[in-house]
C-alpha cells in the first residue's frame, strides 16, 4: 500500500476516535496530551482475527526468545493474544469513554469461547489455541457484562446473553468447594498472582472482591429480566463483603508495612484457614469496588500513598521494606501501571483525591519516557526503567483513562435507570474543564466547568434528544462555604458533606435542555498534588502528600519525604482565608493566593519520615 494513504487513513481514524470518545480538556497541557495518547494507544488493541472474531489483545512487543531465553523462539509479539482478565479490566475504560460497541464485541468473543463448564478463558491465541488457567477471568466477565448493561440499557443483548452469563455465575459458585462463601484458586486457576513468593493462596482477597462486585452486577441484571435469583446474588455479595472486612482484616502488620499497630487486609487465605501476612497493593481492588469499611480502607491507602509503596512513577505490589521485595520481581516488587491505576481508583473512591491525582499522573506521564507515546507493562520498583515484556500494554493505557473518568471526573453511568452521577474531584488549582461527549446509551452530553472568583459555573448540554436525571456532586477545597446554587437562574436545593480535605455539594435535576448551574462560595484552602517528573534512571524516593483534613480552623496535612531532606509543597487559598500560624513548616508567598510550604524531614532511623503540618486559619 501507498505509505501516504496509510498515514491519511490513520489520521482520519484517530480524528474520528477523538470525535466520538469522551475527551477531557483541562488547563494542564501535559494532562491533555497524555490523555489523548492513552486514548489512541488503547484503541490499537482492538484486533479482528479472521475466523475467530474481534476483541482486545493484551500487549505489543517484538518477537524474540521468550522468558529470559528459556524458549528458543517466543513466536508472538509480546502479549499479542486475546487475554481474559486483561480485556475485562480494559473494557471498563472503553465503557467510560463511550465505546460501547467494541465492549459488546469483546463480551461476545468471551461468550463464543466460553468453556462448557461456564469458565472464561485466560488466553486465546490468534491461531485459535485457548486455555483456561485463570480464576479471575470468569467473575470479571460478569462484572464487565453488568457494567455494559448499565451504560447501554441493551436489554435485547442481556436477554440473549443471559444463558452465558448464568453459566459463568454458576461456575463461580461451584468453585466454593468448602462452602465458606469464598470462591477458590485451588484447582481453579491463578488470580492476580501467577507465581513467585506471593503465590499459593487457597482463596484470595482480589478474586473474591471481583466476585462480590460481579454478584452485585448479577443482581442488577437479574432484576431487569425478572430472574428470581436477584436477591440471592445480592445476599451472597453481602456475605463476602462481611468476610472481607472481618476475616481478611488482620489486627496488625506481621511482615512489611509501616511500624504502626493499625491492621491491614490480608491478600490471601490458606487452605488451613490461616491468612497471609504480607501487605500488598491488592486490597486496592475491593476498596475501589466499594466493598471495604472506610476506616480500614484509609489505613491501607495511607500506606500506599507513602514511599514504602509509591515511587515517582507508580505503585509497587509490595513495600520496599518487605523481606520479599525485589525491584525486578514480576509479582513481588515491580511497579505496574495496573496497580497504580487500581490505587488511584481506590483513593478517589475513599476521598484521597490528592494522592489519587498524583498516581493518575504517574501513569499518564509514562508515555514520555520509554516507548514514546505508549505506556509500559511493568517498571522497575527502585530505578525508573522498564522491567516487563511489553513496551505497549493495554491495561497500562486504560489505567490512565479509567482513573481520570471514574475517579477525577467521578462519572457513574446508569442508563438502565435513566440517570448518571457526576462528581468532579479536581486539583484545587484548576479553574476550567471540558468533558465531551459523555455517553449514556443513546444520550450524549457536553459538560463544562469554569471558576471565576467566588462563582463556579457548570454547564450540561445534551447533544442528542431525550432527558436524563443528573446526580451532581462536585468537590471544593476544604473550608469552602456555600452561599447558594442556581440552575438556569433559579435557586436549586442542595446538601453538603465533608470528605477528607474537600467540601462536596450534592444536588440533582433533570437535563432535557442546556442547563447552567452557578454555585457561589467563599473561603477554601487546599494543597496541590505532588506530580513527580522522573527521568529514566532516577531513584524511587520522593515527596508525598499522605492525607489532608480540615478541623476547626486548622488545615492539617500529613506529608512524607526522605529522611534528612527538605521539600516544597504548594498551598492554594482561592477565596479569602488568612493564615495565622504554621506548625512544622516555613511558608512563603509564591503567587496570587499561592503559598510555598518549605518542610524539613529530619534524619531518622528509617529511609522516610512523615511530618504533620498544621495551618491555623481565619476566614
Amino acid at each position: 500500500r501507498d505509505p501516504m494513504n496509510i498515514l491519511i487513513s490513520e489520521a482520519d481514524h484517530t480524528a474520528g476516535l477523538f470525535g466520538r470518545s469522551l475527551v477531557i480538556t483541562t488547563p494542564n497541557d501535559t494532562f491533555n496530551d497524555g490523555y489523548l495518547w492513552a486514548l489512541s494507544g488503547t484503541d490499537k488493541f482492538f484486533v479482528t482475527t479472521p475466523g475467530m472474531g474481534s476483541s482486545l489483545v493484551a500487549g505489543y512487543a517484538t518477537t524474540k526468545r521468550g522468558w529470559d531465553g528459556e524458549h528458543q523462539v517466543n513466536g508472538r509479539p509480546g502479549y499479542g493474544w486475546y487475554f481474559g482478565r486483561d480485556g475485562e479490566w480494559s473494557g471498563l475504560a472503553l465503557l467510560d469513554y463511550g465505546d460501547l460497541e467494541k465492549v459488546k464485541q469483546v463480551l461476545e468473543f468471551y461468550g463464543k469461547y466460553q468453556d462448557l463448564s461456564g469458565k472464561i478463558y485466560h488466553e486465546a491465541t490468534t491461531s485459535g489455541v485457548i486455555h483456561y488457567d485463570a480464576a479471575d477471568a470468569t467473575p470479571l466477565y460478569i462484572l464487565l457484562a453488568g457494567r455494559y448493561f448499565r451504560y447501554s440499557n441493551d436489554t435485547a443483548w442481556l436477554r440473549q446473553s443471559w444463558p452465558q452469563i448464568r453459566k459463568a455465575i454458576d461456575f463461580c459458585f461451584s468453585t466454593d468447594t468448602d462452602h465458606d462463601h469464598l470462591i477458590e484458586n485451588t484447582n481453579v486457576g491463578h488470580g492476580w498472582v501467577e507465581g513467585g513468593e506471593l503465590y499459593g493462596s487457597h482463596a484470595t482477597l482480589y478474586l473474591n472482591g471481583c466476585w462480590a462486585a460481579a454478584l452485585e452486577e448479577s443482581s442488577h441484571m437479574a432484576k431487569s429480566i425478572n430472574d428470581p435469583d436477584q436477591n440471592r446474588f445480592m445476599a451472597e455479595r453481602n456475605e463476602i463483603m462481611n468476610l472481607i472486612n472481618h476475616d481478611f482484616w488482620r489486627p496488625a502488620p506481621a511482615l512489611g508495612g509501616p511500624a504502626m499497630n493499625l491492621g491491614f487486609y490480608s491478600y490471601g487465605k490458606n487452605k488451613d484457614g490461616s491468612f497471609r501476612n504480607e501487605i500488598t497493593v491488592l486490597p486496592a481492588v475491593p476498596i475501589y469496588l466499594g466493598l471495604t469499611e472506610s476506616a480500614k480502607a484509609k489505613t491501607m491507602l495511607d500506606m500506599y500513598a507513602g514511599n514504602t509503596f509509591s515511587t515517582n512513577w507508580g505503585v509497587r505490589i509490595i513495600g520496599d521494606d518487605s523481606p520479599l521485595f525485589k525491584p525486578t520481581g514480576y509479582h513481588y516488587g515491580s511497579v505496574w501501571p495496573l496497580f497504580t491505576g487500581w490505587t488511584a481508583l481506590a483513593e478517589y473512591r475513599e476521598g484521597n483525591y490528592n494522592s489519587g491525582f498524583s498516581h493518575l499522573m504517574n501513569n499518564l506521564n509514562g508515555y514520555r519516557s520509554f516507548a514514546r507515546g505508549y505506556v509500559e507493562e511493568v517498571l522497575n520498583g527502585a530505578i525508573y526503567k522498564p522491567s516487563g515484556v511489553c513496551p505497549h500494554q493495554c491495561w497500562s493505557e486504560t489505567m490512565v483513562l479509567q482513573p481520570a473518568i471514574e475517579g477525577m471526573l467521578g462519572l457513574d453511568v446508569r442508563t438502565n435507570e435513566g440517570r448518571i452521577r457526576l462528581a468532579p474531584r479536581l486539583p484545587v488549582s484548576w479553574d476550567s474543564l471540558t468533558a465531551e461527549p459523555i455517553r449514556a446509551g443513546s444520550q450524549h452530553m457536553k459538560f463544562t466547568y469554569k471558576r471565576q472568583g467566588s462563582v463556579t459555573t457548570y454547564t450540561f448540554e445534551p447533544t442528542a434528544p431525550g432527558s436524563l436525571k443528573i446526580e451532581f456532586a462536585p468537590s471544593f477545597p476544604a473550608g469552602t462555604v456555600f452561599s447558594g446554587a442556581f440552575l438556569n437562574g433559579t435557586p436549586l436545593p442542595f446538601t453538603t458533606f465533608r470528605t477528607k480535605d474537600q467540601e462536596t455539594l450534592v444536588c440533582q435535576f433533570i437535563m432535557d435542555q442546556k442547563m447552567t448551574l452557578e454555585i457561589k462560595t467563599r473561603a477554601g484552602i487546599g494543597i496541590l498534588p505532588v506530580v513527580p517528573d522522573p527521568f529514566p534512571g532516577d531513584s524511587a524516593a520522593g515527596y508525598r502528600v499522605i492525607s489532608c483534613r480540615y478541623a476547626g480552623n486548622s488545615y492539617i496535612a500529613d506529608l512524607e519525604g526522605p529522611a534528612g531532606t527538605t521539600g516544597d509543597f504548594y498551598l492554594l487559598m482561592p477565596n479569602g482565608f488568612i493564615i495565622n500560624k504554621v506548625v512544622n513548616s516555613d511558608i512563603f508567598m509564591a503567587g496570587n493566593n499561592l503559598f510555598r510550604l518549605h518542610v524539613k524531614f529530619p534524619p531518622a532511623g528509617t529511609p522516610y519520615i512523615r511530618r504533620t503540618v498544621t495551618m491555623e486559619t481565619m476566614k
